[in-house]
């Protein structure tokens, strides 16, 4: 259990409320969340479907991030013909999916091509060479 006044969770208060920056780097920077939003957002919306493009991600991390982006607005849950559950991104989820591409393109412009080693050729990258 984490402490409410150990000095970690002071930085990160003061940080919160420091600038709005600050939170909403938060809310993407969770590991997995950007790459679950991206593939729901091209129609991957079934857990399996998403637990198979995202081959490094544990099924309870899935889980967790789901229900983060559900939580905070990003994603909506509903059932599909089969009555299976599938996620949809929402109107929030497509504007801040432009704000991260174009974060995106300023990193393909500007910081060092050797740092993209391991996620080069992606889907993310390979559908937004497409639209460039």
């Amino acid at each position: 259990m984490r402490k409410l006044n150990g000095s970690q969770a002071i930085n990160e208060r003061t940080l919160q409320n420091a600038c709005v920056l600050n939170p909403m780097l938060a809310l993407v920077g969770r590991r997995w969340k950007m790459q679950i939003l991206f593939l729901v957002h091209r129609g991957i919306g079934s857990f399996a479907a998403l637990k198979g493009k995202l081959p490094g991600v544990s099924d309870q991390v899935l889980g967790v991030r789901l229900t983060e982006l559900l939580s905070e607005g990003l994603l909506t849950k509903c059932e599909s013909a089969d009555q299976r559950p599938m996620y949809k991104s929402t109107s929030r989820a497509e504007s801040l999916l432009e704000l991260m591409q174009a974060l995106c393109d300023w990193g393909k412009r500007n910081l060092d091509p050797a740092m993209f080693l391991l996620t080069s050729g992606s889907e993310y990258d390979q559908d937004h060479d497409r639209r460039a």
